[in-house]
């Protein structure tokens, strides 16, 4: 298995030391169409992933910027009550 650094676009070289071990060399081999389509692959994923987290929190921080401006809310002062028997006139 290799290292959780391994799969970063950063970490995908032919000298990365993850490639040492034959099971991985055999699926992700950088020198094989197939290996670098599914090394591609993994790296587009992790992508992903990463721009979902991202977004979440920056919708997070937006949400709780706009929680205090719920309290500028204000009732309306002329509240004539609950008197619907005006409506019905």
């Amino acid at each position: 298995m290799p290292s959780p650094g391994a799969c970063n676009a950063a970490a995908v070289t032919a000298v990365n030391h993850a490639f040492n071990n034959s099971s991985v060399l055999q699926a992700w081999s950088p020198w094989t169409a197939s290996g670098r389509a599914a090394l591609d692959q993994v790296v587009q994923m992790q992508a992903s992933i990463i721009s979902y987290i991202d977004d979440f929190k920056l919708m997070m921080v937006l949400s709780l910027a706009a929680v205090p401006l719920v309290l500028l809310l204000r009732r309306s002062a002329a509240s004539a009550g609950n008197d619907h028997a005006m409506v019905m006139e």
